[in-house]
């Protein structure tokens, strides 16, 4: 691997290790288990994890057994594995792989040179405009006006700003020109060597062959040492082209009924198809919704400016991806000023009459696959890209109706996505907060994990429209939104080639900056009736309850009786064979009760990912663990296989970038107490710290760590919980309360003054449990760092002090 660190390794057969329990090892095994196999399986295991090679085939091949593997150094370029008809006594396994040939094809285009722009005269050229467009502004529609200004700001680009072609490039990152020129000659000298076959011809080639194996070392040397730690300094999007795991965008070949290779406007065409397939038409009549909007004060009518325009444009990337219309952010910052005013004119406009410019209501979607075979149109889901400017009118309306939701406390409080101060961790941290204190009270909780099939794609337009009027919205700003959705279109874009249009029946487009508010609003009132506790992260929904006896059981059935109900008159679809029950508890014997949606019973489940965490019923964070160092271990080899020449500060921010938040993502919850698993997860740094040292002899690995000024996971871990307690105690009075209870008695001579009540553990799983092992170590701190209330010296203040 030190000779072809890039190469694809590839190994297959049938090893007889039926005891091993795939697809991650060990991390479906439980750790007795795993210390019960073989010693030659887990020496085998680890052998496999030193290598970085991931196991792919996790399907039984004998019986019920997987005996015969498949391990590959690269994971990702496997598109499927399927069993056959076995051949003997075992199935056979095939694999499709997509292998890079030595044959490219580079595709050219041509792109403006942003930096080299005439500023001066698209200015200028814009402030004549102006004056002429200002003429006829108010008789002529929003679309007339848009397609005026969106011809002039790209008649304007085509003069003003210089092109490029540029050729996407298939050699490694460090082959010159001059290299080519150098190989081309090798190989002339080399035929004439042959074909002369006199010494002097062959000392040529052995002096030119000499020296071009003595440029590319030399090439391959400044690349890692110079080049590309500027290139991570000066063009970080460049740099993680080269670094990231998913290298880049990859094609993958789509078959036919008949299993004939489509072409790519085939294959753009399948794809609309099956985008199209899922989008529902609203059903009539509408359901009766009458909430009082007494309730809510009325939104402050929306006055759009020049100055609010340009503080917007200012704000956003000016690498955001241009719509169908070709309107860059870039073009829109180098003219802001001009553009601001005409475009606040417009946007204006637009908001007064309802009318929605043809460009803002059509997007090209991009198929971006999630997981499973990557040859199979169902694994994938649309993302749109849309127009610019329009986006730019969607943050001035998004802002103004969340405030005005904010203002209101319309968002349900438990609804965790998309939402400011509201994460991923913050979710996890409160509902695993709720079972550990049930298991704590020897309470079972029984949680129904629903899965929503293809929700933000299936919300009807009327029925949105009908949940929106209720909320006293500025009226222009409700009938923009309803305008917005009629009448949409979509192509799909893939491989440089465009499908034909097809309308948008319904759903809140994936990608463009109102879907998501648009979407909590449309669910906002399920748990309504809902008589249990319910947690949302957008459209994950988990149901769930403490079991004191087959009432509570019951109770939770009517929940979902009733989420049932209010599916079918809201349209949106749950997929049950994907919807999973799980039984928290610690005891011997549970209560058991058979759950069902749609009179199809809901499977029970022993581990569910929920969230990017693997739960078990006794909340035993093992499994996650190991599938956590298992994931971080591929990554350490990717880096191990692209960077091994790379200087120290490019491997160390790789290492941070990349590996480390794979080991650290919501940390705060499943935080390990067993010095094994601290143990497990310190190894993978460790291994990480030499990878970055090149130092793999027998060097202390505490010294090592010093000089990379990487602190211990653990450290890492306690400073986060300590901050999230920070937050909650300074920074959410709503949630303080419950989180943060004030000591009984606090000790003027031991205790800090904000000391905090923790409460009496009964089993190490509560004593461990996130909160009240953050109160723990809130208590130990120093009174002058507790009473310090911002975050950022807050977390400074704890760091110093552990060293980190």
């Amino acid at each position: 691997s030190r000779c072809h660190p890039n190469d694809m390794y590839v190994l297959a057969g049938d090893f007889n290790f039926p005891d091993i329990v795939w697809p991650v090892f060990p991390a479906s095994m439980p750790f007795e288990s795993w210390r019960t196999l073989p010693k030659q399986c887990r020496d085998f295991v680890d052998v496999a994890s030193a290598l970085s090679l991931c196991q792919m085939n996790n399907q039984p091949t004998r019986g019920s057994a997987v005996l015969d593997l498949f391990f590959t150094s690269k994971p990702e370029c496997v598109m499927g594995v399927h069993l056959m008809e076995p051949l003997s006594d075992h199935a056979s396994v095939n694999v499709e792989m997509t292998i890079s040939t030595y044959k490219y094809n580079p595709l050219t285009k041509t792109i403006l040179n942003y930096p080299k722009a005439n500023v001066d005269a698209i200015c200028a050229n814009l402030v004549s405009f102006t004056t002429s467009y200002m003429e006829d502004f108010a008789s002529r529609s929003t679309n007339e006006n848009w397609n005026l200004l969106k011809f002039k700001l790209l008649q304007l680009a085509d003069l003003f700003i210089p092109k490029v072609n540029i050729r996407s490039s298939v050699e490694k990152p460090w082959f010159s020109a001059r290299l080519k020129k150098l190989l081309n000659k090798k190989h002339r000298l080399y035929r004439s060597a042959k074909l002369s076959r006199s010494q002097d011809a062959w000392e040529k080639y052995d002096q030119c062959n000499l020296t071009t194996k003595l440029e590319i070392k030399n090439a391959k040397r400044k690349y890692f040492n110079e080049d590309l730690g500027n290139i991570m300094r000066t063009n970080p999007k460049k740099f993680w082209t080269v670094v990231n795991p998913k290298q880049g965008r990859q094609s993958f070949s789509f078959s036919d009924d008949v299993g004939n290779k489509m072409s790519p406007l085939e294959a753009c065409e399948r794809f609309s198809q099956y985008f199209s397939e899922v989008f529902s038409e609203d059903l009539f009549p509408l359901p009766d919704y009458y909430p009082d909007s007494n309730m809510y004060h009325e939104m402050p009518q929306l006055t759009i400016s020049a100055t609010g325009v340009l503080k917007l444009i200012d704000e956003q990337h000016p690498n955001s991806t241009p719509g169908p219309d070709n309107i860059s952010m870039k073009l829109l910052k180098l003219c802001k000023h001009e553009c601001s005013t005409l475009l606040s004119l417009i946007f204006q406009q637009s908001l007064d009459t309802s009318d929605i410019p043809d460009d803002w209501k059509h997007a090209q979607v991009i198929p971006i696959h999630k997981n499973g075979p990557k040859n199979e149109f169902g694994n994938y889901r649309p993302i749109s890209l849309t127009s610019v400017p329009s986006k730019l009118m969607e943050h001035i309306v998004f802002s103004n109706v969340m405030n005005h939701l904010c203002i209101n406390n319309f968002i349900f409080v438990n609804q965790h996505g998309f939402r400011r101060s509201h994460s991923c961790e913050t979710q996890l941290f409160e509902f695993s907060n709720d079972i550990h204190e049930n298991l704590h009270s020897r309470l079972e909780t029984h949680a129904i994990f629903i899965d929503f099939k293809k929700a933000f794609d299936k919300v009807p337009h009327h029925r949105l429209m009908l949940k929106l009027r209720s909320l006293r919205i500025d009226p222009f700003v409700t009938e923009w939104i309803a305008g917005f959705f009629s009448n949409r279109t979509q192509c799909i874009h893939y491989e440089s080639k465009d499908s034909s249009p097809q309308q948008v029946k319904s759903g809140v487009p994936q990608g463009t900056v109102l879907g998501p508010l648009l979407f909590l609003i449309y669910v906002n009132d399920l748990p309504t009736r809902i008589q249990s506790m319910i947690r949302l992260y957008a459209d994950d929904c988990v149901l769930y309850r403490k079991i004191e006896g087959l009432d509570d059981c019951m109770l939770l059935q009517s929940d979902l009786t009733f989420l049932e109900t209010w599916c079918e008159e809201w349209q949106l679809q749950i997929n049950v064979s994907k919807t999973k029950y799980l039984n928290f508890n610690n005891k011997r014997t549970s209560t058991q009760f058979n759950y069902t949606l749609f009179s199809i019973p809901i499977e029970n489940v022993q581990t569910y990912k929920y969230l990017g965490l693997h739960f078990t019923p006794n909340l035993s964070w093992e499994p996650h663990i190991n599938h956590v160092t298992a994931k971080a271990n591929q990554t350490l080899g990717f880096l191990r296989r692209h960077l091994h020449s790379a200087t120290r500060e490019t491997k160390l921010i790789a290492y941070t970038s990349l590996l480390r938040p794979k080991l650290e993502y919501a940390s705060l919850i499943w935080n390990p107490h067993q010095s094994y698993l601290i143990d497990k997860l310190e190894a993978i740094q460790n291994r990480a710290t030499r990878f970055v040292l090149r130092n793999y002899t027998r060097t202390s690995i505490t010294t090592l760590k010093q000089q990379t000024n990487i602190p211990l996971l653990a450290d890492r871990r306690k400073i986060t919980r300590l901050t999230a307690l920070h937050h909650l105690y300074y920074h959410s009075p709503s949630k303080k309360e419950k989180y943060c209870p004030a000591a009984n008695h606090v000790s003027a001579r031991t205790d800090n003054s904000q000391k905090l009540q923790l409460a009496t553990p009964r089993t190490n799983t509560f004593k461990f449990s996130p909160l009240q092992l953050s109160i723990s170590d809130w208590n130990s701190l120093p009174d002058d760092i507790v009473t310090v209330k911002e975050s950022i010296r807050f977390r400074s203040a704890i760091a110093t002090l552990y060293n980190t």
